[in-house]
């Protein structure tokens, strides 16, 4: 699961199970990051989630850390395109800049660790790529 900005730059990566929903690590994810953020009181700050985090638990957790969450809902249809802009393929590109390393596309290391590190080294590959 990763955490991008608004320019697909990579802020956290975290690994699941794949038998795990979304919906209960948007938590760990956000403790995942690293950076600096501005403090949410001066400058607002956004979430933008699929329907795989839809729950009023994420809702609140995004509240509690300062975000104005826009996360879809379940059996919420199509919106237009006039009145909705599409910011999914920000991530979905990030994941496609992280599917060329071999090693994390493939996941031939079992061990969490392990892959964990070369998740976090491809994450850093692709930053410096994008600077």
């Amino acid at each position: 699961m990763i955490l991008t900005d608004q320019k697909g730059i990579l802020l956290a990566a975290t690994i699941i199970p794949a038998n795990e929903t979304d919906m209960k690590n948007l938590e760990t994810t956000l403790q995942e990051i690293r950076t600096k953020r501005p403090d949410p009181r001066k400058v607002e700050q956004h979430i933008l989630a699929d329907k795989g985090f839809d729950s009023d638990e994420n809702r609140e957790i995004s509240e509690s850390w300062g975000y104005h969450h826009h996360i879809r809902e379940k059996g919420e249809g199509w919106a237009r395109l006039k009145t909705f802009t599409p910011k999914r393929w920000v991530v979905e590109r990030t994941h496609s800049w992280l599917n060329q390393f071999r090693g994390i596309y493939t996941r031939r290391v079992h061990n969490p660790d392990f892959y964990q590190a070369m998740l976090l080294l491809a994450c850093s590959c692709v930053i410096l790529s994008k600077l």
